[in-house]
């Protein structure tokens, strides 16, 4: 039993040599380059540290093993769910059978459906702090899903494998929507999973409670004292704490939030950008277009066009 095996598990060294530097590009794999998503089963996995410029969403479908992520090691089991985004260094060790399969994603396939992650609070912990939280603060924040759920996952995997197999003209639109309802029931299960390590971190706690001022008032002007309140931190600590965790500056971030929001409306309605700008909470509407181009590379009406 996988447990047997965590009784040995100080034998495995606790980082792994990343040496050679090895890094994977989505231009390796012909079938990116076409689906820009792609779905790989591992059996009895082992593999060195290594990082990609493609995001990769785990699911262990047998045995144990560990995983090594940053400079920190994880115990993984059947069922374990976790991300990998884009440049992080990580490895495995098969303690015993140690199954995975790997949804692998593009950034342009990320962009492409944007509208759809960015308003949904579960792909910014899965996607952007979870895996920063694991690094810095080493907590095991993965769920672990079972039973019907489990198989469900498992079988949108099989059914893109098998598109990639066998393609035909519809597999490009078959493969967009398994990857989707795969991401979607993972984000609904993590939701509803126990929370765990989760609570009992107040850096973790402190996060929640920020984003979910920031998701509910973001269309209000954001008072920085509101949210460093909120952490319990000082200032300059809450500041530093934001930054570890998300690479950007709170104000950076609510822009970044504000910006994700605009986008889903601009491709989802006809609305005039002016509204959505004051929905959004921004100024003006020049504030609106400097930050959106900012963060997206296009002004708001060229994105609408180019939608």
């Amino acid at each position: 039993m996988w447990y047997n095996n965590l009784m040995n598990i100080e034998q495995y060294p606790q980082t792994l040599s990343d040496n050679s530097q090895i890094c994977y590009s989505a231009q390796e794999f012909p079938l990116l380059m076409k689906y820009d998503a792609e779905c790989l089963f591992h059996r009895n996995y082992s593999n060195l540290m290594h990082y990609h410029d493609y995001y990769e969403v785990n699911l262990v479908t047998g045995g144990n093993g560990l995983h090594y992520f940053g400079s920190r090691r994880f115990h993984v089991k059947t069922g374990d769910f976790f991300v990998i985004p884009t440049n992080i260094k990580h490895g495995y060790i098969d303690l015993g059978g140690l199954d995975v399969v790997h949804l692998i994603m593009t950034q342009k396939f990320m962009d492409d459906n944007c509208t759809l992650f960015y308003n949904n609070n579960e792909y910014y912990s899965l996607f952007k702090f979870d895996p920063q939280f694991k690094m810095h603060y080493e907590l095991d924040l993965q769920p672990n899903f079972t039973g019907e759920d489990f198989n469900e996952l498992v079988m949108y995997c099989s059914n893109i494998v098998r598109q990639q197999l066998c393609p035909t003209k519809e597999s490009a639109q078959i493969i967009k929507f398994n990857t989707l309802s795969f991401l979607f029931l993972a984000f609904r299960l993590y939701r509803e999973s126990p929370v765990g390590d989760k609570t009992e971190n107040v850096y973790y706690t402190a996060m929640q409670n920020v984003m979910q001022y920031i998701s509910t008032h973001y269309a209000e002007k954001i008072d920085i004292k509101a949210l460093t309140e909120l952490s319990g931190y000082s200032r300059s600590n809450f500041f530093r704490f934001f930054k570890k965790v998300t690479a950007m500056s709170p104000n950076d971030f609510i822009d970044f939030y504000r910006v994700n929001v605009a986008r889903e409306m601009i491709s989802s309605t006809d609305r005039n950008l002016t509204d959505i700008a004051v929905d959004c909470g921004f100024y003006d509407s020049s504030h609106f277009y400097r930050v959106f181009k900012k963060f997206t590379g296009y002004t708001p009406k060229k994105y609408r066009a180019a939608k």
